[in-house]
């Protein structure tokens, strides 16, 4: 049977417009592809056969905020693959020198910054991506359709890491005032330098909300702060004393949405236009966020996750759930 040869084009969707020239531009990217789900891409020998045999490929930036990465796939074949973030002697604040940081994703499920399609300007075809666990190591997977012809161009659309969420959020009570503090990991990150949300440090965002005891009914939230993703620490001194405050921590990665691509279906600012490639907007977004009978040991026992949902989309689509932590804290009178 004769093998065709599909030209496979990633556009590495990450970073802000004129990606080349902000904090995450700063930092080089790579990728490793390697086909089956048997052995897991990694910059190692026989782990990269679909690019070099042992050394990450560089991504070409595009201009335009995206990189992109080309190579020569095999239709009806599956491929995984894995990206990577690495600095230079001088890094962003917040990130270690020389060090090179790997794509924090699930290891089941897909996500909406990772879709695949036969156009570059609309999503066209069966999406064909999803997240895999390979002994123990989660990668990205495409399967590349059999139906292309010689010469045909599929791409791969996906933003650094999967969505971003914060693994923690702490706060400790004062004399009128609140301090709050976050981990700097992604939601499937550990405590390795490595594993640290780059895309959220470098040219990120965390989005604060809050709201004052629970309500009988709808539970309204205030976005008190937006912070650059080189912070992980804030004290809010508009609290009283005798009052139990629910505070609501959002990252957002560095991402800023680019016209390459014209109905990816994700959440959009208010005021945007484009449509996003990650499922979190740099922006702060207008949130619709209503909890009745809120049953906090539910909350505590499933890991303090809640999910937000812009103003205009249906909240009870999975795909217009945006996730962040959620704590509670009480100050005590005097």
């Amino acid at each position: 049977m004769r093998r065709f040869l599909v030209f496979l084009s990633f556009v590495f969707v990450v970073a802000g417009l004129r990606a080349d020239m902000s904090t995450w531009g700063q930092l080089g990217k790579s990728i490793m592809i390697h086909p089956g789900l048997t052995t897991g891409a990694w910059d190692e020998e026989g782990r990269s056969d679909a690019t070099n045999s042992g050394l990450a490929d560089p991504m070409t930036p595009v201009g335009d905020g995206t990189y992109q990465y080309k190579a020569w796939l095999t239709p009806g074949v599956t491929y995984n693959f894995i990206f990577f973030a690495w600095t230079s002697s001088s890094p962003p604040t917040g990130l270690s020198a020389n060090t090179t940081y790997y794509d924090i994703i699930p290891n089941s499920g897909s996500g909406k910054g990772m879709v695949t399609s036969t156009s570059s300007s609309t999503i066209s075809g069966t999406n064909t991506s999803w997240f895999v666990d390979i002994s123990g190591d989660a990668r990205r997977a495409v399967w590349i359709p059999a139906s292309l012809g010689s010469n045909a161009t599929y791409w791969v659309f996906s933003n650094f890491g999967s969505s971003p969420t914060l693994t923690q959020v702490n706060a400790v009570p004062g004399n009128q005032s609140v301090s709050l503090s976050w981990t700097p990991y992604g939601e499937w990150g550990t405590g390795d330098e490595t594993m640290k949300a780059a895309d959220v440090i470098a040219g990120g965002m965390y989005h604060i909300y809050r709201s004052s005891n629970q309500p009988s009914g709808s539970w309204n939230f205030e976005l008190i702060l937006s912070t650059s993703g080189e912070h992980m620490s804030y004290t809010d001194t508009n609290v009283t004393n005798g009052t139990t405050y629910y505070y609501v921590v959002i990252s957002s990665d560095a991402y800023d949405g680019t016209g390459l691509i014209s109905n990816l279906y994700s959440p959009q600012t208010a005021s945007s236009t484009t449509y996003q490639a990650s499922a979190q907007p740099r922006q702060p977004i207008p949130v619709y966020f209503k909890v009745e009978k809120l049953d906090w040991d539910y909350v505590e026992k499933h890991g303090f996750i809640v999910y937000l949902t812009p103003r205009g989309f249906d909240a009870r689509t999975y795909l217009n759930k945006i996730p962040a932590r959620i704590t509670r804290v009480y100050l005590p009178r005097g």
